[in-house]
């Protein structure tokens, strides 16, 4: 439980942190036309939100190897102030442990805060939903002191754990990206 704690918070303090180096830019609404496919899993995302350069997404790919997770992907909104990461882990539990676990850890981040680097995480919570595509997932929202979000969609496919984050710089960001990304996690398919 310890390693899959410090994976989770791992990976969401290195997308909040890629979040505060991002650019800005403009966003405008744009149609879901650009195609990830790799590690098992595709989804579509905004024709305007490019994929993390490769040179940051390899050292994070090494940090969560050390994790035992695989970041399959990193795309970020045109302003910077949301990004898609995509990790996937090999995970044979059964749903409800799978679920059992991951509210524990929420429980635990939500009863004693968290401190990654000098950003304290005040929230976690976790909730079972089924998407409009039938797929079953884990739905976690987390938020630390300073108003920086990220919701994420956890899938257990076929022994693995993909986790689907989405996170946003502050509640403006939350506000403006969160209605696409609802319509990503739509998209997303597993293959066999």
């Amino acid at each position: 439980m310890q390693l899959k704690y410090h994976r989770i918070t791992l990976s969401l303090f290195l997308g909040l942190l890629l979040l505060s180096l991002a650019a800005c830019g403009s966003e405008s609404p744009a149609p879901l036309s650009n195609h990830f496919q790799g590690g098992g899993i595709s989804f579509n995302y905004p024709s305007t939100w490019k994929e993390w350069e490769k040179q940051s997404l390899g050292r994070i790919r090494n940090m969560m190897k050390s994790q035992g997770a695989d970041v399959l992907t990193m795309v970020k909104a045109p302003d910077g102030m949301a990004v898609i990461q995509l990790v996937k882990v090999k995970n044979p539990s059964p749903f409800e442990d799978f679920f059992r676990k991951k509210k524990e850890a929420a429980d635990h981040v939500s009863k004693k805060g968290m401190e990654i680097q000098g950003k304290k995480f005040v929230k976690y919570e976790v909730t079972v939903v089924t998407l409009s595509n039938n797929l079953k997932a884990i739905l976690g929202n987390a938020e630390d002191s300073i108003g920086e979000k990220a919701v994420s969609y956890q899938f257990l496919v076929n022994g693995y754990e993909y986790d689907f984050n989405f996170i946003y710089k502050n509640k403006r960001a939350f506000d403006k990206y969160d209605p696409v990304n609802r319509k990503v996690i739509e998209t997303v398919k597993f293959q066999k």
